[in-house]
Order: C-alpha cells, then structure tokens, then sequence
C-alpha cells in the first residue's frame, strides 16, 4: 500500500537536519512544495504531530506510517529503514 508520512513541527531541530539532509530544501522551499502542491489539488502535506515519542507511537501502531526521529530515540517498537 501507499506509505503515510509524517512531519515534525517548524522549529524542530530533527525536522530542520531531514528537509536539509535528506529533502535538500529548506524550510521556506518545502513550504513553497506543498503550498504549490495543495494550490494544484496534487497532494496534501505530511500530517505534523508534536513530538518524535508521537511519531514513534503512530509508526509503530500502523505499518504504512512512515516518519523520522533522532536515532537516539528511537525504540525496538519500530523499524529504521535508513539514517541519515
């Protein structure tokens, strides 16, 4: 099935080292995306959830959610499929 993902607040510094490292763009360039994205009716963004103990809580109950922490934090509830 399709892969849901989810997003980490503005602010957060896990958040700013992903669209940097991994998305190559910067905050104000992934909001243009999805802004562009959504204005088009081609996609919805990420849901954004509070905290990483969220995002692991909601990955680890659903196997389609798909999401980032720091791998300090993350748990044997989940599984990492890559690090960056």
């Amino acid at each position: 099935g399709k892969a849901v993902p989810l997003d980490l607040p503005e602010g957060s510094a896990i958040r700013a080292s992903f669209l940097k490292n991994v998305a190559k763009k910067s905050q104000a360039q992934f909001t243009a995306y999805w802004a562009k994205l959504m204005f088009t009716g081609k996609g919805i963004p990420p849901k954004v959830v509070d905290t990483e103990a969220d995002m692991i809580a909601l990955v680890a109950k659903n196997p389609s959610i798909v999401g980032y922490v720091d791998s300090a934090n993350v748990t044997a509830d989940v599984r990492v499929v890559a690090k960056f």
